[in-house]
């Protein structure tokens, strides 16, 4: 019996891709992106609430004309807290990062289809369903997913045999 090395396409799906996808890293951006639109928002409403209640001359002053709801803030400090801990588990290929990415585009698309089914303008909701549709269909497939399913050093695998060959 004589042994024969793996096959490279075997060999290529049991060891860890160095490289991400450009797919991949499109997502982290727009994770990345994200995070920073929704910190930019705060800074500004922020700013927007700090300058009516200076004009106001008081701290009783609600902000009048901006009317947030403690909502809105809450989404946009969730928005960013979540993009941006997807976004470091998606660069550090985690997987725990690819399944709360995943709930994350399915709650942006349940949120877009409200939007929809409200008769909300088609440009408040068009682009961002395009968008987490691809990402959904990227990030489930067979090669994406492979990135996220490789094992730690502490897990223990069997090792892998060699092809043999019989004569």
């Amino acid at each position: 019996m004589t042994s024969t090395p793996l096959p490279a396409a075997v060999a290529a799906q049991t060891s860890t891709p160095s490289r991400r996808p450009f797919g991949l890293l499109a997502i982290i951006f727009l994770q990345v992106l994200t995070a920073l639109l929704s910190a930019l928002a705060l800074v500004l409403m922020a700013a927007a609430m700090l300058a009516v209640i200076s004009a106001a001359g008081d701290a009783t002053a609600t902000g009048g004309d901006l009317q947030l709801s403690n909502l809105d803030i809450l989404t946009f400090v969730l928005t960013l807290v979540v993009n941006a801990i997807c976004a470091v588990g998606l660069w550090r290929r985690k997987r725990w990062a690819w399944f709360l990415t995943m709930l994350q585009l399915g709650f942006f698309m349940l949120s877009d289809l409200y939007s929809y089914f409200t008769d909300s303008p088609v440009a408040t909701y068009a682009w961002s369903m395009l968008l987490n549709i691809l990402m959904v269909f990227y990030l489930n497939q067979r090669e994406v997913q492979n990135i996220f399913m490789h094992k730690t050093p502490t897990q223990s695998s069997p090792p892998v045999q060699p092809v043999q060959e019989q004569i």
